[in-house]
């Protein structure tokens, strides 16, 4: 049985392992294509977010590429209740899809709730893979998923650390040969780490090929901070909005701290007890959305960097509530931008905005 995977930053690796223990024939389908976007448009509700149409969109091509499940994340907030996907994978979405193919689908959601992971030690991710078994005909079911799903933990770590690299490294000459040694290592990873060992040769035969690729001196370097919507943190999933490579590209070094690895992690230096009473005097009251870790990502960065991008799209309350929480508090910040995007939005338009930006970074350090 074939089942659809798309590119969902280090998670990838550990959904990847997870459906060859169950003998799945994965369909990487990568990030998504101006294909993606047309379909999106053309099938979801206008009164969507850009990031929900995506997805649809993403669901729909793989239905078109023959994949007997189709996958996409779902419950972003507590108990489905902070997100419009949370409510539309109750049901709805694959309702949609369905009048959209004009036949049945097998469409599977990941829960990427955090506050369930941490607090279920993973068993909410065994929960949600047990959703697969009807599916698969392998012996041993439980015991097969929790040794993938170990395997996979390990290689999500190195997933996000090689991606770290990546972020770091904008004083590389040959940015495409980079990226290009990215994209192999995440596809040997899904492809060929069937245990640890093999994991950690493809991880050091990648960290070797990127340390060997020739540097230049940056005269003037600036490091910039992404915060924000997590269809773009998280699952990095843009076409044509990628904008860590295009600030890679134009000698810009970039954090990004918002892995699967630390959204996860109790451990994870975003949540640490300092940063956690920063975020409630910024935000009294109580919420657990997006909102809640772009506040905490930015306060994390502060120190860190010259200037923070904030990413979120538009209609998306959460995301509207931190970009205000970020202004009333934009003293205790470096320079930030706002980037808002939907379905119009263009590449040009972001670039020339980032470019702007970058320009008064550098003025300011000059």
């Amino acid at each position: 049985m074939k089942i659809m995977l798309a590119y969902y930053n280090d998670l990838t690796v550990f959904l990847s392992t997870v459906f060859r223990a169950l003998d799945f024939k994965i369909d990487y389908v990568g990030s998504p294509t101006k294909k993606t976007i047309e379909l999106a448009t053309r099938y979801a509700t206008e009164s969507w977010c850009f990031d929900t149409k995506m997805m649809l969109g993403q669901v729909i091509e793989g239905v078109q590429r023959g994949d007997d499940i189709v996958t996409m994340p779902g419950a972003w907030g507590g108990k489905n209740e902070n997100c419009l996907l949370g409510y539309l994978c109750q049901g709805p979405m694959q309702k949609r899809v369905e009048q959209a193919v004009h036949k049945k689908v097998k469409l599977w959601f990941f829960n990427v709730n955090p506050i369930e992971m941490m607090f279920s030690g993973y068993s909410s991710a065994y929960k949600n893979m047990t959703m697969l078994k009807p599916y698969t005909k392998i012996r041993f079911f439980r015991t097969r998923v929790l040794k993938a799903m170990l395997l996979g933990v390990t290689k999500m770590s190195l997933a996000a650390k090689l991606k770290e690299t990546v972020l770091d490294s904008a004083d590389i000459i040959d940015k495409e040969l980079l990226f290009a040694i990215h994209e192999s290592f995440i596809r040997d990873m899904i492809f060929r780490a069937d245990d640890s060992s093999k994991a950690k040769k493809i991880f050091e035969t990648a960290s070797k090929s990127i340390s060997n690729l020739k540097r230049k001196k940056i005269k003037k370097s600036i490091t910039i901070g992404i915060v924000g919507d997590y269809a773009h943190t998280l699952f990095s999933i843009f076409p044509f909005f990628d904008i860590e490579k295009f600030l890679i590209s134009e000698d810009i070094y970039v954090r990004q701290p918002l892995s699967f690895v630390n959204y996860y992690s109790v451990l994870s230096p975003i949540y640490s007890k300092r940063n956690r009473e920063k975020l409630r005097k910024m935000l009294p009251k109580a919420v657990g959305g997006s909102d809640a870790i772009t506040v905490l990502s930015a306060n994390y960065l502060k120190n860190r960097v010259d200037g923070i991008i904030h990413v979120g799209t538009f209609s998306c309350t959460p995301e509207e509530v931190a970009n205000e929480v970020l202004l009333a508090h934009k003293k205790m910040f470096p320079p930030i931008l706002s980037l808002s995007y939907d379905a119009h939005t263009t590449e040009e338009n972001l670039k020339v905005r980032i470019e702007a930006f970058v320009d008064m970074l550098l003025a300011q350090k000059k």
